[in-house]
């Protein structure tokens, strides 16, 4: 399991940018993986070049959300 695995599994629980999903990384899964925002924002890079995130209309608040694709494939 990855950063990649587990951004996905962060953004299960709802929309997220790449600083929220780094909060909830110590609280969760500080135990067993430790990640920083350099891990982080590239997998969030290629999971929406992918096409598995994509971002709500509202682009002011830049959270990323799994798309459909995302959620058939998770």
């Amino acid at each position: 399991m990855g950063v990649k695995d587990l951004c996905l599994g962060v953004l299960t629980f709802g929309n997220a940018n790449g600083y929220d999903i780094k909060k909830f990384f110590p609280q969760s899964f500080g135990h067993f993986y430790a990640a920083g925002h350099g891990s982080i924002y590239p997998e969030l890079a290629e999971l929406t070049a992918a096409r598995t995130l994509d971002y709500p209309a509202v682009k002011s608040a830049r959270r990323n959300r799994l798309s459909r694709t995302g959620l058939q494939s998770y």
